[in-house]
């Protein structure tokens, strides 16, 4: 009892290190832990010694970088699974080579090996894919990370964005999501106080990031979830303008078939067809970027609704056409 008790307080005392982002002092732990000087370096000392916690001390205290806690996480067989899933459509997205996302993946495979060896072997396997890709973007590494961190410490910060110049726009990180289109890309949403809007960046596209002093609060109504319900990919619009409906109609075949498979978007309905094919609906905030999913179908999708969007996918397939004559 003793025993889990004490591991319980170093886990505690760890996490409200890393928490804290900050100097932390003696005194403060004292109070936190109702507990004297003696026993706080007592636990300290197992924490670096026993838990392998790297700590930096100094005259102000003692201070945890959040990259030198690593979490306990206990997993069964079908949460592995999941996370397998999961790395696989990681390193299907991400096409650069990621550290972070190498040592996660190893130490997954190292935790699983005991009860999913199977498992283990393939996450181990993606790890290696992953830390053996050439394109090593130091300055995408460094501003993700920077981003990251701000967006965990709601730290504000200064956006250097490509051909902008020297304009430094102070940013609020709201979010940050992988595109769900295939491009390859990542995303940041956050508030930039240069254009006194909600915006959404490119994280390959920012050319660094600059921490500064000041702090920020996400509003309360703010729901990425609900924004992005808006979106067939990450373009939300303004968040107040009403979602276009738009009208697809796909002729009988595996097209058609395909399509009635998934679920594509949140707001979609399908409506099958006499003759074997079938209509779908879809509201979103900007129907352009349908454009490269409806394009895969070919002749098999045809655009009833909004026009505009018929007339850009007919655009398209003329150009395309015409390549080919």
């Amino acid at each position: 009892m003793l025993a889990s008790k004490r591991a319980t307080q170093l886990v505690e005392l760890a996490e409200y290190l890393c928490r804290a982002g900050r100097w932390v002092t003696i005194q403060e732990l004292t109070e936190r832990f109702a507990c004297h000087r003696s026993k706080v370096f007592r636990m300290l000392r197992d924490l670096e010694h026993e838990c392998g916690v790297l700590l930096e001390r100094g005259r102000l205290g003692v201070y945890l970088p959040p990259q030198n806690y690593k979490l306990n996480v206990r997993l069964g067989l079908q949460e592995v699974m999941a996370l397998f899933l999961a790395a696989r459509t990681h390193a299907y997205q991400q096409d650069k080579r990621l550290p972070a996302t190498a040592r996660a993946l190893f130490a997954l495979s190292q935790a699983t090996q005991g009860i999913a060896p199977v498992l283990a072997a393939h996450i181990r396997r993606t790890a290696e894919i992953c830390d053996q890709r050439d394109a090593h973007d130091e300055t995408y590494v460094q501003v993700l990370n920077a981003l990251t961190e701000a967006w965990e410490r709601r730290w504000r910060v200064l956006v250097h964005y490509k051909n902008t110049g020297d304009l430094a726009r102070p940013f609020d990180v709201y979010f940050i999501e992988p595109s769900p289109l295939g491009t390859r890309l990542t995303y940041v949403f956050g508030f930039d106080h240069s254009r006194n809007k909600l915006r959404t960046f490119a994280v390959e596209r920012i050319l660094r990031v600059t921490r500064t002093s000041e702090q920020y609060t996400i509003p309360p109504d703010f729901d990425p979830y609900a924004l992005l319900a808006r979106a067939w990919g990450v373009n939300w619009g303004d968040g107040t303008a009403e979602p276009t409906e738009v009208h697809l109609r796909f002729r009988p075949g595996a097209a058609a078939e395909r399509v009635q498979e998934s679920c594509w978007h949140p707001t979609q309905r399908i409506v099958p067809r006499a003759d074997g094919g079938c209509d779908f609906h879809v509201r979103v905030s900007e129907p352009m970027e349908m454009l490269p999913w409806i394009r895969q179908w070919g002749p098999d999708c045809e655009v009833l609704a909004p026009l505009a969007l018929r007339q850009r996918v007919a655009e398209s397939l003329s150009a395309a056409a015409k390549i080919y004559a």
